[in-house]
């Protein structure tokens, strides 16, 4: 899991310069709802890594040791 979130994430960064190749004139409207996409998925991501550390993770620990 952790290989696949480096891999995106190293992934965006090469693809950065494409992008701002393509989007040059990109609207302010569209620039900014892509904006929020991207804060709303960081979020969603950290709500989801926090919730697995927390709550599902040691409840499969407890499983398994039974």
């Amino acid at each position: 899991m952790l290989a696949g979130v480096a891999s995106l994430w190293a992934g965006s960064f090469a693809l950065d310069q494409t992008f701002r190749s393509h989007f040059r004139n990109m609207s302010s409207s569209d620039a900014d709802l892509l904006q929020h996409v991207s804060y709303a998925s960081v979020g969603v991501a950290a709500a989801s890594l926090y919730i697995f550390l927390t709550r599902l993770r040691p409840l499969r620990l407890m499983a398994q040791s039974k």
